[in-house]
């Protein structure tokens, strides 16, 4: 509500008064969507016109940063105002200055900015928000309104609030609605019209929650976080609630969010993980099967046998797939054994790093929690390098890095991951690695101005390229390698998928980074 209308009625005489006669010394901005003005022997002008908190206030002190500041309204420096005068039923306030030049502030919600008019230019010289097009044309005549507040109007439009009155705002009409305004016979509505009105004449100032934000409301009912005793007054801890303290929160809450989401991730893996692991336990290994049927290979017949399991010392019926040996069937045996310990001692690993990652999560969920002011949090941020913007400026790189031999190694993170270091990160003499016809990671060889990898970088790669593939678990797997320039992005297919124009092959076993890069 302190966007519009009722309340610049009253802010715009007593900041009259505060900064009538007084020289502009400077006017610029040092954050997106932020103007100063510093005013000489009075408090700063602060609007913050970042969407969705547009605040003005009027700060005693202000510290102009060194670096990263832009001048603004350079016509400005040097002149005094003279009044400062709203503008009829509309959400929107005038500078003026002696020199006749007028600076206006246009409170549209989004859509405010602050045009700067000169004295024999009709149009605007100058606009603070450029995006917002629309003003750079802006008549300020256009602005203003005559509404007819009679009875005899309210009755022709059927007591409709937002017609009568244009200007009400958001919380006003609440106030209405909550008391079945819109139920009402016309004279009833008239007259909590006029209660309304009288209210908004002889105003108090409380900071209220407004959803996700907060306001100032001129009406005297309802739960307020503070009362203030005027309209500067009220600008100034408006601005400390809606940027400084919902700031606080809104970042609080984001880190919060972050955790708890991973700790609900970490939980669900665990679930899983050790599911799998007891699943693993319980069962008997490959290789008993595999035992049983080496000891009994003449007892098969067209591809069938009943065998005695001398392990559970049970009847067990074996069939074979068309034209399979039984020896062949034990030795599919044998390997899944030896991936199944694989993979029973990967679970074991696992789960022992995301128990310690969960507890870690919920003693750092615990720990911001207990945070209550923004001192904390930055000393919290900064503890834990956790600022969105630093984030957002080391976004992570789209693969892993390995080295052999003074040769680096990419593996890309995922498919979409893949396609960015393509087309991103290659050079046309790397050499490009991946396994042949299952999905997996694309493998990058950094060869720079050399033609061709020595064989045990090629042989590392290839190991990579098949450990972070769908053949992660065969004994021997087809790895496909080439220089990157024979390898293309063909314009939409899916993520990950590319065009190999020519192809070498090398069988090589998977290996994992921790096989291949032992210390």
């Amino acid at each position: 509500m302190h966007l519009n209308y009722h309340f610049f009625k009253f802010l715009c005489p007593q900041i009259t008064e505060i900064y009538v006669g007084k020289e502009i010394l400077s006017c610029f901005s040092q954050r997106k969507g932020e103007l100063l003005l510093e005013i000489d022997q009075a408090p700063w002008i602060r609007l913050h016109l970042k969407p969705p908190t547009v605040v003005l206030s009027f700060p005693e002190k202000f510290h102009r940063a060194k670096q990263n500041t832009r001048d603004l309204y350079k016509d400005l420096i040097g002149q005094r105002i003279q009044s400062i005068q709203e503008v009829k039923f509309d959400r929107s306030f005038f500078i003026h200055f002696r020199s006749g030049d007028r600076l206006l502030f246009k409170m549209h919600g989004n859509r405010s900015n602050v045009v700067f008019y000169t004295k024999i230019d009709p149009l605007p010289k100058e606009i603070f928000l450029t995006n917002q097009i629309e003003d750079k044309t802006l008549d300020p005549n256009l602005l203003e309104k005559n509404l007819d507040l009679s009875y005899e109007e309210f009755e022709r439009l059927e007591g409709n609030a937002s017609q009568f009155l244009p200007s009400l705002g958001a919380i006003p009409r609440a106030w209405l609605k909550s008391r079945d305004y819109p139920q009402l016979p016309i004279s009833e509505k008239w007259q909590l019209m006029q209660l309304l009105l009288d209210y908004l004449e002889s105003p108090l100032y409380y900071i209220v929650e407004q959803g996700d934000s907060y306001d100032i409301s001129l009406l005297p009912e309802g739960k307020f976080e503070k009362q203030a005793n005027n309209p500067v007054q009220a600008c100034n801890e408006l601005n400390y609630f809606a940027v400084v303290k919902n700031g606080f929160e809104r970042e609080k809450n984001r880190i919060s969010k972050e955790y708890s989401d991973e700790i609900k991730r970490t939980k669900a893996y665990l679930q899983k993980a050790i599911s799998k692991l007891d699943e693993l336990k319980k069962s008997p290994p490959p290789s008993q099967l595999a035992d049983v049927i080496m000891a009994n290979l003449y007892l098969f017949e067209n591809g069938k046998a009943v065998l005695h399991d001398f392990y559970s010392n049970t009847q067990i019926e074996v069939s074979l797939k068309p034209n399979q040996k039984p020896q062949e069937y034990a030795e599919k045996l044998y390997k899944k054994n030896k991936n199944r310990k694989l993979e029973w001692s990967q679970l074991e690993k696992n789960i022992a790093q995301k128990e310690a990652r969960l507890q870690d999560l919920e003693d750092s969920l615990s720990e911001i929690n207990a945070i209550e002011h923004g001192r904390d949090l930055k000393k919290y941020l900064k503890k834990e390098d956790l600022n969105p913007s630093r984030k957002k400026e080391e976004a992570p790189l789209p693969f892993k890095i390995f080295e052999m031999d003074g040769y680096p190694i990419w593996v890309g993170k995922s498919a979409k991951a893949n396609d960015e270091m393509l087309r991103n990160y290659t050079k046309k003499n790397d050499w490009w690695l991946h396994a042949r016809k299952v999905a997996g990671s694309h493998v990058l060889i950094k060869t720079g101005k050399l033609s061709e990898p020595p064989e045990k970088v090629l042989h590392t790669a290839a190991a990579l390229a098949a450990y972070y593939s769908k053949s992660k678990t065969q004994t021997l797997a087809p790895v496909i390698y080439i220089q990157a320039k024979y390898v293309r992005k063909v314009k939409g297919s899916p993520p990950g998928a590319v065009v190999v124009e020519k192809e070498n092959v090398v069988m090589i076993e998977p290996k994992g980074p921790e096989s291949l890069f032992k210390s």
